[in-house]
């Protein structure tokens, strides 16, 4: 993006993060715990709720959580843009296939928490591929 050079502090320290073994495994187990998480969710409540007369809980949960995924999920994404730049030069942040898909996570996930938004919640189910990364 150029808007950082390479001795911008705040580049610095995103760089020193993304290279820190306790920032990727810290990712690592967002990743794991958000799966885990979406397992759970009663997708029978969520195309049938009128079979329901309260709301699983394992939804509810799911529900209250998801903004700080988000959040989480777009920092990271954030952070590693200011590193690595977003798509210019070789190495950059969407040259790489994994890169894209979770930007494509984060990118329907903060359109999901726009207000009367919610045709993009198909497109959020790409999370479940993210545990793949870990095999790379």
């Amino acid at each position: 993006m150029n808007f950082f050079t390479v001795d911008n502090p705040l580049r610095k320290n995103c760089i020193r993060a993304i290279e820190s073994p306790i920032f990727e495994g810290f990712i690592m187990i967002l990743i794991f715990t958000n799966t885990i998480q979406l397992g759970m969710i009663d997708y029978v409540y969520i195309n049938f709720p009128e079979r329901y007369k309260t709301i699983p809980w394992s939804n509810d949960f799911t529900e209250k959580t998801e903004m700080i995924f988000t959040i989480l999920y777009t920092l990271e994404c954030l952070i590693k843009i200011i590193s690595h730049g977003l798509v210019v030069k070789h190495g950059c942040y969407l040259r790489d296939g994994w890169n894209w898909l979770d930007f494509l996570v984060v990118v329907s996930a903060l359109l999901n928490s726009i207000p009367n938004m919610k045709n993009v919640r198909a497109i959020r189910t790409f999370r479940l591929l993210r545990p793949l990364r870990s095999l790379s």
